[in-house]
């Protein structure tokens, strides 16, 4: 029972007693009174507790208006905490989750071969009976770990084709030609694919660009092992 309950009750008490003290030598005239005058009578005696029960109903609805106000307020606050909580642990497993895709993209790394794809000058003649000038050979050697299964591919039409390589192991290379069209040479893309020391298929894609110097840029615009994926 709150104060407001105890103020109400105690204020009751005194009138009724007052009440009763006022007008105990009068109860036969309040017997005599008609209906309505005796309800008149009892509203208006009885008016003033009324209006003290409405007064102390006023600030107890107040309080109790104040206290949800601050228990929501107390939710409103808990949910935020709790939402700042969530966000922390979803950063924190997204952290976790980055950290351990880097460790398995460094462990791919070293497990990967590291092709060396540079112009090798002009072919032997052994190779090509009918001499070109304008015929240039294109080396790549295995500088990272050992591959298998490593096949060449290009966009041009290649006049010696190189053959599948079943073992490519480091400090190995391998050579072949580029042709000329039309007296100018061709823009080519070199795809490498291969399998990695883990049994991991790899592909490594080069861009062979020559100028009208005939000095050829090479590359690599793709590097991707199918043992790691990246997250967004």
């Amino acid at each position: 029972m709150n104060l407001l309950s105890k103020i109400g009750i105690t204020m009751t008490f005194i009138y009724v007693v007052f009440f009763i003290w006022l007008f105990d030598c009068r109860l036969e005239e309040l017997t005599k009174l008609d209906l309505n005058e005796l309800g008149d009578f009892l509203a208006g005696s009885f008016g003033p507790l009324a209006m003290c029960w409405l007064i102390l109903g006023f600030f107890q609805q107040g309080i109790e208006l104040r206290q949800n106000t601050s228990a929501l307020k107390l939710q409103a606050t808990q949910l935020e905490n709790s939402v700042n909580k969530q966000s922390e642990l979803i950063e924190l497993t997204r952290v976790h989750y980055n950290v351990e895709q880097e460790s398995l993209r460094h462990e791919s790394e070293k497990n990967q071969p590291i092709f060396d794809v540079k112009l090798a000058g002009n072919p032997k003649k052994n190779d090509y009976p009918n001499p070109n000038p304008n015929r240039l050979s294109i080396g790549i050697k295995n500088v990272g770990e050992i591959a298998t299964q490593v096949e060449f591919t290009t966009k041009c039409e290649l006049e010696k084709q190189p053959e599948k390589i079943e073992i490519f192991k480091p400090s190995d290379k391998v050579e072949w030609c580029i042709l000329e069209y039309k007296n100018k040479f061709e823009n080519d893309v070199l795809t490498v694919s291969y399998v990695d020391i883990t049994n991991v298929k790899g592909i490594k894609q080069y861009d062979i660009i020559p100028d009208e110097n005939k000095d050829i840029q090479i590359t690599e615009i793709l590097s991707n092992s199918n043992g790691v994926n990246s997250f967004l």
